[in-house]
């Protein structure tokens, strides 16, 4: 198989689990499956099907980092309910071939869109304790005592609970 075929199978099973996904998402209003098909588009596809023009190994990797969140997220139990679990194991297959074809078995750290993201919030939260420390004056406690009281949700964060423990009643994780 050539990296073109394989390249081409990815971009027709990813986009249309994402078109599935997205017809689904228009019945939210109407239907459960609808806002369960809403969960997965937004956590899978908030860029729509722009992941078809990536180069063929950050294809792979966006590939990779939707499957991976579909687990890591509990996503399949949504997808399954609108009757698309097929094109979901079908997703996982190409995939695995389209990594054979082009050399790739196994995602690098982060896709392109997730590290560009990650960056700019890292960036973000980095200039805040900066200001923040920055407020801080000798002598004057009442300053620590504010920046301590700024910083402490940056302190004390936790990641949210997965789609799939919400949708069992929060079973696991203390955070809010």
């Amino acid at each position: 198989m050539t990296v073109k075929e394989a390249d081409r199978r990815v971009d027709k099973v990813g986009g249309a689990l994402h078109d599935i996904l997205a017809a689904w998402a228009s019945m939210a209003e109407f239907v459960p499956e609808g806002q369960g098909a809403l969960v997965a588009l937004e956590r899978l596809f908030p860029e729509g099907r722009s992941f078809v023009n990536l180069k063929v190994k950050e294809e792979w990797a966006a590939i990779a980092t939707k499957l991976a969140t579909v687990e890591r997220e509990g996503l399949a139990t949504h997808i399954a309910a609108i009757g698309a679990a097929p094109v979901l194991e079908t997703l996982r297959q190409v995939h695995a071939l389209y990594g054979s074809v082009i050399g790739t078995t196994e995602a690098p750290e982060e896709a392109p869109e997730v590290r560009e993201s990650r960056s700019a919030l890292l960036d973000s939260i980095r200039d805040y304790v900066i200001q923040v420390a920055g407020t801080v004056k000798r002598g004057k406690p009442e300053t620590a005592v504010r920046a301590e009281a700024l910083l402490k949700p940056v302190r004390e964060w936790e990641s949210t609970k997965p789609a799939k423990e919400k949708a069992e009643g929060g079973a696991g994780s203390n955070s809010p």
